[in-house]
């Protein structure tokens, strides 16, 4: 594995002292496996004209959001759905008015304030904003205050949010996309209760494959095409990178995180997909464990016997069924 650059070795240190966790663990991209779902999804899921998702259904925001509430409670119910949150960035106003000046022995005091004063509130009342103009996708927004703070300091920082943006065309996908979003805020708000800093996108996917497969056949095709055509793309950039750069950048350790979280993400839906009601419901619960902060992301995946090789495999599958069904979709 290449040495990381100081920039990336900077961006992972406050990534893990934000969010807690505890190591960098990148071996499955030397792996037989990852050249597996390399050499797939580049020989084998074409380049796609896109315009098969203008079929989607058109719904609105109020819908959107309306969706969002509905699922997170049906789901996980009132019990662990709280996050810390900034409501109109007004802890940002109130640190600049008591700290105008950042001073390295005032750091602990800061910390301090910020982590008294945010406020909390459930996840689907963090503010949504529409954006047509961007492209297509989501966004969960969480404060830095400062970008002068040294990593050190937000190892005993709460993650605090402010911000969902979703991007694009108002459309049903918007609804996984929503619950996408919401996952990140969720977890990501649970200090040290993922191990793993390239596992962080894996409750998001996993929940937006739940998501999607609720709504309709036709939905659920169209996430699980996107995510392959997503999986894709950041294996083209982490490819492109790996050869470019003399070390490590951060750009690499996105794409991994991307890749690695949503080869582990398809294993554990793969089980709840084809699990009866009681497995499900256990799945979820085990899922809301987290949440409450009774156990680790990785312990759920441990119990589940969840590993790269399994989820690759169901990875090289679904890109030759889902590339048949494209055709059959294009066709109509």
């Amino acid at each position: 594995m290449k040495e990381l650059s100081s920039n990336a070795k900077e961006k992972i240190e406050v990534d893990k002292n934000l969010f807690g966790t505890k190591r960098y663990d990148s071996k499955y991209f030397e792996s037989v496996n990852y050249k597996h779902l390399r050499n797939t999804l580049l020989d084998e899921l074409p380049y796609y004209n896109l315009d098969i998702f203008n079929s989607l259904k058109l719904t609105t925001n109020k819908e959107v959001l309306s969706y969002g509430r509905k699922f997170v409670l049906k789901h996980f119910g009132m019990s662990g759905i709280n996050v810390p949150y900034n409501e109109n960035e007004e802890l940002n106003t109130l640190l600049i008015k008591n700290y105008p000046k950042l001073e390295p022995e005032l750091y602990d005091e800061i910390v301090d304030f910020i982590n008294k004063n945010h406020k909390t509130t459930f996840v689907y009342n963090i503010p949504v904003k529409f954006n047509l103009a961007k492209e297509y996708g989501g966004e969960t927004e969480y404060e830095t205050f400062s970008n002068n703070l040294p990593p050190k300091v937000y190892k005993n920082l709460i993650p605090v949010y402010h911000e969902i943006r979703l991007n694009g065309m108002t459309d049903e996908q918007k609804y996984n996309i929503y619950v996408h979003e919401m996952a990140h805020a969720l977890i990501g708000s649970r200090k040290g209760f993922i191990e793993n800093t390239l596992n962080e996108e894996l409750l998001p996917i996993f929940m937006e494959k739940v998501s999607a497969s609720e709504i309709s056949e036709y939905n659920f095709d169209i996430t699980n095409l996107q995510r392959l055509l997503g999986i894709k793309n950041e294996i083209i950039t982490y490819e492109h990178n790996k050869f470019n750069n003399k070390k490590e950048e951060f750009s690499e350790i996105l794409s991994k995180k991307y890749i690695l979280s949503a080869v582990l993400a398809s294993h554990l839906f793969n089980i709840y997909y084809n699990s009866n009601e009681k497995i499900k419901k256990e799945i979820l619960n085990s899922i809301e464990d987290i949440l409450k902060e009774n156990c680790t992301l990785e312990d759920v995946l441990r119990k589940y016997y969840i590993n790269t090789e399994e989820g690759t495999k169901i990875l090289e599958k679904e890109s030759k069924i889902y590339t048949k069904k494209y055709k059959s979709y294009q066709s109509k």
